[in-house]
């Protein structure tokens, strides 16, 4: 506390070096202040508040309460004997109320810039999953320094949202201010980026309010964080299925270890004799949507040759049946109407059979050892593939460009 209020007294002393005449001394008799006049006093805060742009309300709110804080006798104190608790006081009240009010109104513009940061990171992390997908195109791009800088900007993010909130409950901001209302969006980004890391978690926990606790997208990353921890994988897909885009984005670096523990998992389960499609186990591994008709059984492949699983092809389909042709309208194969019924119904049954997507095999499990890693490369662009296949079912259901992505707390904030 000491070391604090050494520390706040410099501070108090370049704001209102004009209102006050510091005695001589050391120590704690540095905040023996002596005022000189109230009305220079009070002209020296107004001139500080009037620095700072900022509606008319929230700057008399200011003013009144900064002279609360200095409403003591002409000479505040000569000497620090008997009059500890008066100064603390005065400290405490100083930065409470100066501190949260200043802070609220000067980390608006920080807090847009910091969520349009830690979006640009998450949406840079995604494009560089796609864009490098060979170790030789990443000589001169560093995932961890990505990372590093999305966690500085959430980590930023969190200390002004706490800041905000226990201003907004003494009644000094709002805490319904439009840079705001993204709150749940951001702490979700830092539970997903630390969801290997139960420490983390339980330390970002600690300092999380009630209420940003409850909020529906922290609560989905937590369901999120116990599934990956618990090898609920089922959940984990259901979970992750319900997320943004940039959610996803978070979450693609575990995906090869989730496809590794789940396939030695499934490995114990199944039998020799059991034969898995590769379109069900590509719905399993994420590497198609919950309703992948019928698609992912090449991406379920690969990732059963870089863990040693052994698949099997399916032989290609047989052309469909001769069908009887018609001339003039007139089946020639028909003798009666009840004929050409038959006929035609066929048709519809062969047509249909067509057009449904043709299983491309399975996957049989136990006939050799599960390697213990999967390999980096095959790995790598496993990922690459969900990456792409996450941005097209983004597009489909919100035709959101990347830039307008990032940008969009600025505009909503501006409209």
């Amino acid at each position: 506390m000491y070391m604090a209020m050494l520390a706040g007294g410099q501070i108090i002393q370049k704001l209102v070096k004009k209102s006050f005449a510091p005695p001589a001394g050391e120590g704690l008799n540095a905040f023996a202040f002596n005022v000189k006049s109230r009305m220079v006093l009070r002209n020296t805060i107004k001139d500080k508040i009037n620095a700072v742009p900022r509606d008319e309300a929230t700057t008399q709110l200011i003013l009144a309460e900064s002279m609360s804080c200095f409403k003591m006798n002409n000479q505040v104190v000569r000497s620090l004997d008997g009059t500890k608790n008066h100064v603390l006081k005065f400290m405490l009240k100083w930065f409470v109320i100066i501190g949260l009010i200043i802070a609220c109104i000067e980390n608006k513009e920080l807090v847009l810039a910091l969520q349009q940061a830690a979006r640009f990171y998450l949406v840079t992390g995604l494009r560089a999953v796609q864009l490098l997908g060979t170790l030789e195109n990443q000589q001169d791009w560093s995932d961890k320094l990505n990372d590093e800088q999305l966690a500085s900007a959430l980590s930023q993010l969190l200390a002004l949202y706490s800041m905000q909130e226990q201003a907004g409950q003494k009644g000094y901001c709002r805490v319904d201010a439009p840079e705001l209302e993204a709150v749940g969006e951001f702490v979700t980004y830092d539970l997903l980026l630390h969801a290997d890391d139960p420490q983390a978690v339980g330390w970002m926990l600690r300092k999380l309010s009630p209420r940003l606790r409850r909020l529906p997208p922290v609560q989905r990353a937590l369901r999120t964080f116990v599934a990956l921890q618990t090898d609920d994988f089922h959940r984990f897909s259901l979970e992750f299925d319900a997320m943004s885009l940039l959610e996803r984005a978070a979450m693609l670096r575990p995906l090869p270890r989730i496809w590794t523990r789940s396939i030695k998992m499934m490995n114990k389960a199944f039998g020799k004799q059991d034969r898995f499609p590769l379109e069900e186990l590509a719905r399993w591994m994420l590497l198609a949507g919950i309703n992948n008709d019928g698609k992912g059984g090449k991406q379920a492949e690969k990732l059963c040759k870089a863990l040693n699983i052994q698949t099997q092809r399916h032989p290609p389909p047989s052309p469909p049946p001769a069908l009887p042709t018609r001339v003039g309208g007139v089946d020639e194969a028909a003798d009666s109407w009840e004929t050409i019924d038959v006929v035609d119904g066929v048709a519809e049954l062969v047509t249909k059979e067509r057009t449904k997507p043709p299983s491309l095999g399975f996957a049989q499990f136990k006939l050799a050892p599960v390697h213990e890693k999967m390999d980096p490369e095959l790995a790598r662009m496993l990922v690459r593939d969900v990456a792409f296949r996450l941005e097209a079912v983004s597009a489909t259901k919100e035709a959101r460009s990347m830039t307008e992505l990032v940008m969009k707390g600025a505009r909503e904030a501006a409209s």
